[in-house]
């Protein structure tokens, strides 16, 4: 297997031996060859001959066996640029759109087509891509693609190929309904593939509606991660924190993308105050994270400060949309107590990129756990003993807690002077009299508690000999100016008001010449 293939994570076939017997043109084939794709993967081999012929597919092949190549060189051949929209591939998630752009960007060269990307929030910007009106194939989230409809920036008229990516993954819960939706709004009867990872009740109903007669074509599964996959594992002293564990492996190894995989969410938090200062970021799967760069004296933003890794916490169950992202590490912050857990973890890890490994976290409780793991899947996972671990980072600062205003007692804290302790009077409890307005005099005032002195009130402009005094609205400065400083005008603190005076508030009259 050569070192492209382990980088993409495909599996050989054994059946064709170059992309030209498949039916592709010269130019694509050689643009196969350019990317060093020396032999077509076994999803390629079925799926590029059927979608030549123009018949439906429905696909079972998991992530990582090159199905991505095996549906965009065939539309790369079918479309004719500038004809319109004549492709749609529906995917589950921003980044397996994003992923599938880049992958038609390699042979941008030769096919020349123009992809929009169509997905919620911000546009993507990426190299050739165009505005969803002009584009020849648009790659987008379903709910997206409804509403790019709606609004008029999509036409469904001159639409050939559909392809639905992840469906399996896009047939879960809510999703559903967005890609049934997205489905329907589509006129006419284009040619429809399906691909998914495993045939199950909803996908099977889909395909019977949207592609009744489809051709099923079962990719046999590459090898397991379970099997290839390299497996480790450290053992934790009793003075190293997990949370201390990982910021040391990322400060050390600087991945790029890591999956953590934990049985719950409680990490988060600290995992973030330890890789903060080692600059890296970590967030749940499914929630962004805030790359917003630093701030201009203007309130403007120099661009998104990407960080140098992140850390993506994964919850069990292991979802499947795992297989489709760019990570290279996957971490084990716990051993399961059920070796199933873990294989089903390391199932999805199909994208793996070469040098990456799988690492987990041992602590004294966990021994046997891991020895349950390697008797019941007969896996070698060794201990390996990194130098990282031998000098963990220190342990970041405690954020401290927001201040309260002086004078306001915390919720917990002492009651105020003539209030009893308990927050609420009793039902039983008559109410108290009103006190009157006048104060006796014999009553020393309460003692009030210390409060921020009050800001100085402006002092008023001294009247000139030379010239006339400074008007009010001139009072209120937007920038220090040397003649209101002068004359002795004080800066006042910018309101938002003040952003929308007129210029000509803010000019002095030339004051009189000396006689």
């Amino acid at each position: 297997m050569s070192s492209s293939e382990l980088l993409n994570g495909e599996t050989p076939s054994e059946t064709q031996s170059s992309f030209a017997a498949l039916g592709l043109n010269t130019v694509l084939a050689n643009a196969a060859e350019r990317m060093r794709l020396e032999r077509p993967t076994d999803v390629q081999t079925k799926l590029v001959p059927a979608m030549l012929a123009g018949r439906d597919c429905l696909v079972l092949a998991r992530s990582g066996s090159g199905k991505t190549n095996a549906y965009l060189l065939p539309l790369a051949q079918k479309i004719a640029p500038g004809e319109g929209m004549q492709a749609l591939i529906l995917a589950p998630h921003r980044e397996l759109a994003r992923q599938i752009a880049r992958a038609l960007h390699r042979f941008e060269r030769e096919c020349r087509l123009r992809p929009a990307i169509v997905v919620p929030g911000r546009p993507e910007r990426m190299p050739g891509a165009a505005p969803p009106e002009e584009a020849d194939l648009v790659i987008g989230t379903p709910a997206a693609v409804c509403e790019a409809v709606e609004r008029r920036r999509l036409d469904l008229s001159a639409l050939r190929y559909v392809v639905v990516d992840e469906a399996d993954a896009q047939l879960e819960g809510d999703k559903r309904g967005a890609l049934q939706d997205a489905m329907r709004r589509i006129p006419g009867k284009p040619h429809v593939v399906i691909l998914a990872g495993r045939l199950e009740g909803p996908v099977r109903e889909f395909a019977d509606e949207f592609a009744p007669g489809a051709e099923t074509l079962d990719v046999p599964k590459p090898e397991s991660p379970l099997l290839s996959l390299p497996q480790h594992f450290v053992a934790l002293p009793a003075s190293v924190s997990r949370a201390a564990a990982v910021a040391a492996f990322v400060a050390a190894e600087s991945p790029r993308m890591v999956f953590l995989f934990s049985q719950s969410d409680g990490c988060v938090a600290e995992l973030q105050r330890w890789l903060r200062p080692v600059g890296a970021e970590c967030s749940l799967l499914d929630t962004p994270t805030n790359r917003r760069g630093p701030r201009d004296d203007r309130g403007h933003g120099r661009g998104p400060a990407r960080p140098a890794s992140v850390v993506v916490v994964v919850t069990d169950p292991t979802p499947r949309k795992v297989g489709s992202l760019p990570f290279s590490h996957a971490l084990h912050f716990d051993v399961p107590a059920d070796p199933g857990v873990y294989a089903a973890r390391l199932e999805e890890c199909v994208r793996v990129s070469r040098g990456g490994y799988s690492l987990a976290l041992v602590s004294a409780d966990d021994q046997e756990a891991l020895e349950r793991i390697r008797e019941r899947h007969q896996v070698e996972i060794s201990q390996i003993r990194p130098a990282w671990l031998s000098r963990p980072p220190a342990e970041p600062p405690t954020e401290p807690a927001p201040q309260r205003q002086a004078g306001r007692p915390s919720p917990g804290g002492a009651p105020r002077p003539g209030r009893p302790a308990e927050g609420r009077r009793g039902r039983d409890e008559s109410p108290r009299p009103r006190e009157t307005a006048t104060r006796d005099a014999s009553r020393p005032p309460a003692p009030r508690s210390p409060q921020r002195p009050p800001a100085p009130a402006p002092a008023p402009a001294p009247a000139s000999n030379n010239g006339p005094t400074v008007p009010a609205r001139l009072r209120e400065a937007l920038r220090r100016d040397p003649e209101l400083d002068a004359r002795g005008v004080p800066l006042v603190k910018r309101t938002l008001g003040a952003r929308f005076k007129p210029a000509r508030g803010r000019r002095l009259a030339q004051p009189p010449l000396p006689e």
